[in-house]
This record gives C-alpha cells, sequence and structure tokens, in this order.
C-alpha cells in the first residue's frame, strides 16, 4: 500500500539525517560550509557516506510525489534518477552533496533534512493561497528548495543585470523610429507614411513592415524577471513615443478611447519568455521566488497597468483587462505559439493559481514612477533554446547568458541557434546577447560572432553585450 505523502517526507528526513549522524561519528571536523574549497578528499569522503546520486534520486521521487505534477521536477533531479524508479541511478550532475550545496541557497546548504509544511503555490497577488497564518506547522522548505534547484542562485537572474543591452535596445529602436517611413500611424495593421500623417509629423514608435504587433522572445528567461524589463522598456518607449494612442493625440491624453476621427496607433506588446525548467514558468507567470524572499519583493514590486501574463488556469481578475485599457491580445494567436500547446503549457498548475492583472517597473527600467499603461500579453513556456515552441517573425530576439555557456558553445550548436534565430527573426528585427561569461569564453563568443557574419548577419557590440540584425534585411 503506497505511503503517504507526509509519511514520505518523515522517512526521506529520517534516512538521510542518520546518514549524516554516521559522517560525523566517522569523520571529525572541519565540514563542510559555505565558500569552503572542495577537493578529492573532501569529495571522496562525503561520497562515502552521503552519495550525492541516491541523494538526488530521492529528492526526485519525493518532488514527483508532492509537486502539482512530474513534469515541474528540476532537471537536475531529472536527470540524476532514471525515468523507471527513483531506485535506478543515473549519472549525477554534482560531483558531491558539498558541490550541490554549494549551488543552494545559505539556509538550505548543508543540510539534508527539509521542514515539511503546506506547499504555498499561491500567486503573488494578495496572500499566499496557503499560507498556514496560525503557525500550527513549520514554514515548508520543500518548495524553496526545488526551486533553488531550478533557478540557483548563481545563475544571477534579476532586474538591471544587463543594462547595457537595454539602452542599445533604446538605440536601435530610436534609430528605426527615426529612419522608418511607417512609424506615424496606423489604420488597422495598414501603416501610413508619415508625410501623408493628417494630424501630425512627429516621429512615433515604429510599426514593422510585417506585423502591427512588437512581439520579443526571451530564450533562456530563467525566472523571467528579464522577460518583464524587455516589455517594459519597450512599452516605455512607446510611452515616450505617444503610443499607445491614436494619432494626432497628445501623448499624455487618455489612451485606448475609440474616436472616429482619428486612426489608433496602439500597438500592443507581447513577450515570451522559454525556459528549459517548468518549474521556472511557475515562478515567472506569478511572480514568485520561495527560495529567495528578498528578489521575490523586487519582482512583485514590478507594475505594468493592463499587463495580462497568461497561465493554465487564470483567475478572473487575470484575465479581466484593467478599466480603460484595452483587451489583452490572444498570445496563442498572436505569438505563433502551435495549437498543439493550446493556451497554457501542461505544467501541471493548480487551478487555484491566479495571476496578477499588473506587474510594475522597478526603477532600474527608467520608467516613469507612475505605472503607465500596457497593451499585450507576457507568457512563459517550457522548452529548449534551440528548439522554441513558438513560430516568428519576433521584433527582438534576446538569449542572455546562454552562447558560450554551458548549453549552448559546440560549433554544432551555434550554428543551429543562428539558423533558428534566422527562422524566428523578423527581417527588421533585432537579436541581442549579452553575457556575464569570464574571459575564458571570449574565444567561443568571438567565433560565434565570426561564424553569424559568415552567414551574412551584421554584428555590432562587444562579446558581452552582441547585436545582430537578420541577413535579410
Amino acid at each position: 500500500m503506497p505511503i503517504s505523502n507526509s509519511e514520505l517526507l518523515i522517512r526521506f528526513n529520517a534516512r538521510w539525517a542518520a546518514r549524516l549522524e554516521l559522517f560525523h561519528r566517522l569523520y571529525p571536523p572541519p565540514y563542510w560550509s559555505s565558500g569552503s574549497p572542495l577537493d578529492s578528499g573532501v569529495r571522496a569522503r562525503y561520497e562515502s557516506c552521503l552519495p550525492v546520486a541516491e541523494f538526488l534520486a530521492d529528492l526526485a521521487h519525493v518532488g514527483r510525489r508532492i509537486l502539482p505534477s512530474p513534469d515541474l521536477l528540476p532537471l537536475c533531479l531529472a536527470e540524476a534518477a532514471a525515468s523507471r524508479g527513483h531506485d535506478a541511478l543515473g549519472p549525477a550532475p554534482f560531483a558531491s552533496l558539498p558541490d550541490l550545496w554549494s549551488t543552494l541557497p545559505e539556509n538550505l546548504a548543508g543540510r539534508v533534512a527539509f521542514a515539511a509544511g503546506p506547499l504555498d503555490f499561491g500567486s503573488a497577488q494578495g496572500e499566499h493561497a496557503t499560507r498556514n497564518t496560525q503557525h500550527e506547522t513549520p514554514p515548508d522548505e520543500w518548495l524553496p528548495l526545488f526551486c533553488a534547484l531550478a533557478d540557483p542562485p548563481r545563475f544571477g537572474t534579476d532586474f538591471g543585470r544587463y543594462p547595457e543591452q537595454l539602452a542599445g535596445i533604446r538605440t536601435f529602436l530610436d534609430e528605426w523610429t527615426a529612419k522608418s517611413p511607417l512609424n506615424a500611424c496606423c489604420d488597422g495593421a495598414v501603416a501610413v507614411p508619415r508625410e501623408k500623417c493628417p494630424a501630425d509629423s512627429a516621429p512615433r514608435f515604429p510599426v514593422s513592415r510585417f506585423s502591427s504587433t512588437f512581439r520579443i522572445l526571451d530564450l533562456g528567461c530563467g525566472a523571467g524577471q528579464g522577460t518583464y524589463e524587455l516589455a517594459a522598456t519597450v512599452a516605455e518607449i512607446q510611452r515616450e513615443r505617444g503610443t499607445p494612442g491614436e494619432c494626432g493625440r497628445d501623448a499624455h491624453a487618455p489612451v485606448f478611447t475609440a474616436t472616429p476621427s482619428y486612426r489608433h496607433t496602439a500597438i500592443p506588446v507581447n513577450a515570451l519568455g522559454v525556459t528549459r525548467e517548468p518549474l521556472e514558468v511557475w515562478m515567472a507567470e506569478n511572480r514568485r521566488l520561495p527560495h529567495d524572499p528578498e528578489r521575490e519583493k523586487r519582482f512583485r514590486a514590478f507594475s505594468l497597468a493592463g499587463e495580462h501574463a497568461s497561465v493554465s488556469t487564470p483567475s478572473t481578475a487575470a484575465c479581466s483587462p484593467s478599466a480603460g485599457a484595452s483587451p489583452s491580445v490572444s498570445v496563442a494567436s498572436s505569438i505563433g505559439i502551435p495549437s498543439s500547446i493550446g493556451a497554457s503549457p501542461s505544467v501541471g498548475i493548480p487551478s487555484s493559481v491566479g495571476i496578477p492583472s499588473s506587474v510594475g517597473i522597478p526603477s532600474s527600467v527608467g520608467a516613469s514612477p507612475s505605472v503607465f499603461p500596457f497593451s499585450g500579453a507576457i507568457r512563459f513556456l517550457a522548452g529548449d533554446a534551440l528548439s522554441a515552441p513558438c513560430a516568428g517573425p519576433f521584433n527582438l530576439i534576446t538569449a542572455n547568458g546562454l552562447v558560450g555557456g554551458r548549453f549552448l558553445r559546440t560549433p554544432q550548436a551555434l550554428e543551429q541557434f543562428l539558423v533558428q534565430a534566422e527562422r524566428l527573426l523578423a527581417p527588421d528585427g533585432l537579436l541581442a546577447l549579452a553575457n556575464r561569461f569570464h574571459e575564458g569564453e571570449r574565444p567561443v563568443l568571438e567565433a560565434f560572432a565570426d561564424s553569424a557574419r559568415r552567414r551574412g548577419w551584421q554584428t555590432d557590440g562587444t562579446p558581452g553585450n552582441l547585436f545582430l540584425q537578420h541577413p535579410l534585411r
């Protein structure tokens, strides 16, 4: 007879606490602590009593049982345990348990047992749905642990991580606006040359020759802060350019109104973030970071009025447009998500999870202190950067921290990435790649830029902040 989840967690803690006690009896201090050096001797001692592959496999077994869906299991756990069961061990992604601990937040590192409470899968809006306010049980540590394994602190995902890239994107859009004759106004999807605009001739936010929606694809988006920041940046440029709004109207006049004598110039901004980790999809859509409360505070402080983040079963508030805002567009049709995917990623998010209808802009984005209207949608999907589950064209594609990194560095993978970028990027679009790799990765990045130029791409910037424009421009 299967044991209950509570009993499963009790047995896990008891088993690994006993092994840690045995380790302490067999080996004298010092023991691992944050920042302590690791060598083959230290690793061998820990492996003798606390084999990391077995620990990860047991974690995977627990995760498949207590998470809302097995699909939410962090990939490092899925890779460590064979699909047939947690007793069939696969290769461990870490050399030892201290190597694993070194990737975790300090409150979780150095431990093999964790407190069990209600898993808090509430949204960032209001009180978390399952939080125990009576303190009858300890706060749950299992969800923070799984989130930390999916979104390790070393990845550094946060707002303001690549300010030079945001500045370059703004410059690109400013130059696009100045050069394009199709940036003054539009009637539906049909742009009108600036000189023929009856209302004014002021430069406006550019309308692509191929779409009246500005679409952003953020590959390797992590927990989603950069995706929201990109959408905020583009929306802020719209605000500076007098859109969303109507041709000939004051940039600060009420927006999203229907006046027959003017042509509407609102340009919806649709952003799609793609990450390999399904649990990061949940974190991004809910702006929740259970493993990092300080970062979660910054995430929850982010707000764009009228923003709509799509999720499997959104709440009524999440689906309803803000007062005075236009209805959010259908992401599945406007971004080009295959119909087989439908309206939501199948990652097993519980129906109780709601998505707030507004998120905020941190000061690092350079936005006005007041929340400004946002027309469009922000969406996240689980997928690989080399086979993104979407169709183009996108006006802006970013892939920060990917090219030249652990998952995208071989010549074959880099060439495949360029082929996909050529498929997904609009002819007048921009591919932006930023990273914080050490100098040892520079040859890989330079080789990638050379390969791109041989394929006809126009390149600008540095290996750490590279911009590429489509060879078909």
